[in-house]
């Protein structure tokens, strides 16, 4: 009996030597998936707080509202996460109308240290398979209206 009992101690170790590396790799999915959506969240948040103010000030403060958002403006933004980059001189457009659309596109930076492992050790190439975000918001414009 004292026999069988040593053998099954190991058993533990081994099951644990298989199993946490899976579970550290759904964590830290978990972590970068979350820090991703973070980015996404606050392109769409400025997509919004500029379409509503380009709606109240007119065609004339479009210009303004991009410069506020590009380095050294003041409502500049910081994706934390660095998988996407967003210039907003390039990548930030204000058409008017009816509606105000305001238009946001990101790049995926291939350079990205989780690109690179993800790249090198797991075989897993973002180049083709991966889109990156363009978002657009639309809302009414008051400036416009009589």
């Amino acid at each position: 009996m004292r026999r069988l009992y040593r053998r099954q101690e190991g058993q533990s170790i081994v099951e644990f030597a298989l199993v946490f590396p899976l579970f550290l790799m759904f964590v830290f999915g978990i972590i970068f998936f979350g820090v991703l959506f973070y980015d996404y969240i606050a392109l769409s948040n400025v997509a919004r707080d500029s379409a509503r103010e380009a709606s109240i000030k007119g065609a004339d403060s479009y210009e303004d509202i991009i410069a506020d958002y590009g380095n050294g403006g003041s409502k500049q933004i910081h994706l934390y996460n660095g998988i996407y980059t967003w210039d907003p001189e390039a990548d930030f457009s204000i058409e008017s109308g009816e509606q105000v659309t305001v238009r946001l596109e990101t790049h995926l930076d291939m350079s990205n240290s989780v690109i690179s492992f993800l790249n090198k050790y797991m075989r897993i190439d973002f180049s083709d398979n991966v889109k990156s975000p363009v978002i657009k918001y639309q809302m009414y414009n008051e400036s416009s209206g009589s």
